[in-house]
């Protein structure tokens, strides 16, 4: 099986919700504090999840989940999205 990390190819960033999409059996995340307010890796989970991909989270010390207000505000954390 091969292994994928998505900083291998970063000149290419057009494909990577490909390869998450139709491409990868498991998405492991690394939950770190600030991995909720990249837009790409918020894109890899959503695509995961939109294609029934096995996700697995790694929870790092300093992650918290998302409450409510987090999520409301999404679109002004996150402009990008």
């Amino acid at each position: 099986r091969k292994v994928f990390v998505d900083s291998d190819d970063l000149t290419d960033l057009g494909s990577l919700f490909g390869y998450v999409g139709s491409d990868t059996d498991t998405l492991v995340v690394l939950c770190s504090k600030d991995v909720l307010a990249r837009s790409w890796c918020v894109g890899e989970i959503a695509t995961a999840f939109a294609t029934s991909t096995r996700v697995i989270t790694v929870l790092m010390p300093d992650f918290e989940w998302p409450d409510a207000s987090f999520i409301d505000a999404y679109h002004t954390m996150v402009p990008d999205v």
